[in-house]
């Protein structure tokens, strides 16, 4: 059974496109929720002009049961930020209630969905006339994040506790994908080998080569699965070239994020910034140079 989509007209000025060339060929991108629909499928996205140079990306993580779409994470830590804010509800949890969370890594519907959510963005960006772009997300939502950003010249991707490489995640939750997503038997030994060609699953091997973004990596410490499973392995393997930045803590047990207060303070930071790495170092991340602690 498909997950309930519910938008609150009286609340958001929608505006749909039957394609992703209606959405690109429209002349300028409206406030509200644009919903364009690519496979069939919904692609449902909030944008919230901020008459700002700087736009940032919103991305979310897995799901609880109950929720309903779109997801539009970020909105309360971001409130009153000088930066235009875009809201990204992943499409694939349409296509069924039982499904947590899928990595913005597209659908048997829409293989091609990173991509298309790259044509979106750009078309976003230069519709808004941004000059600076921020890619924000925990989580699958921080896999998101650091995978668009690296197709954005000198954007920020700041993400917490993220995944890097899908198949180093839960093996449940990764099978639930493979089959809900894409229809590959959950007997599959290797699911993610079985995704059309193209899909991107493993940021480790993508950050090897020199990208054109900077990253801010926030890490919880006592996430020890998080910390040895996608920390360490991409922390070895981004090349050099690549800025990154990384701020660790034990803020709770387990894979929790960082505290609210926490991220709209780092939010603000990224936002004036007029150079990443002053920013960042002064906020207390280390260089990628200086080893994990």
């Amino acid at each position: 059974m498909q997950r309930d989509r519910v938008i609150n007209r009286d609340l958001h000025q929608v505006t749909e496109f039957s394609s992703l060339e209606d959405f690109v060929n429209h002349e300028v991108v409206p406030a509200g929720i644009s919903t364009i629909y690519v496979g069939g499928i919904p692609i449902d996205i909030l944008i919230s002009p901020g008459s700002a140079k700087t736009t940032i990306f919103f991305f979310h993580g897995a799901i609880q049961p109950h929720f309903t779409l779109p997801v539009l994470s970020g909105l309360g830590i971001s409130g009153g930020l000088a930066a235009n804010r875009v809201f990204i509800s992943d499409p694939s949890l349409v296509l069924d209630e039982k499904l947590m969370l899928s990595w913005y890594a597209g659908n048997e519907h829409q293989p091609d969905l990173q991509q298309d959510l790259l044509t979106i963005m750009e078309k976003i960006v230069t519709s808004l006339d941004s000059e600076r772009t921020i890619f924000f997300g925990g989580s699958g939502g921080g896999f998101a994040a650091l995978y668009f950003a690296s197709y954005f010249a000198e954007s920020l991707a700041l993400v917490f506790n993220p995944q890097t490489d899908i198949a180093q995640y839960s093996r449940g939750a990764v099978r639930d994908y493979a089959l809900r997503a894409f229809d590959i038997n959950q007997d599959e030994p290797r699911p993610l080998d079985k995704l059309p060609v193209g899909v991107v699953t493993d940021l480790c091997t993508h950050y090897m080569k020199s990208r054109p973004n900077s990253v801010a990596y926030m890490q919880n410490m006592a996430d020890k699965v998080h910390v040895e499973k996608h920390l360490t392995p991409f922390w070895n393997a981004v090349d050099a070239d690549t800025e990154v930045f990384l701020l660790t803590d034990h803020w709770r047990d387990g894979h929790t994020p960082p505290p609210k207060e926490l991220l709209s303070e780092i939010l603000n930071v990224a936002v004036s910034a007029t150079d990443w790495r002053v920013s960042l170092n002064a906020f207390g991340f280390r260089d990628h140079w200086e080893s994990i602690p």
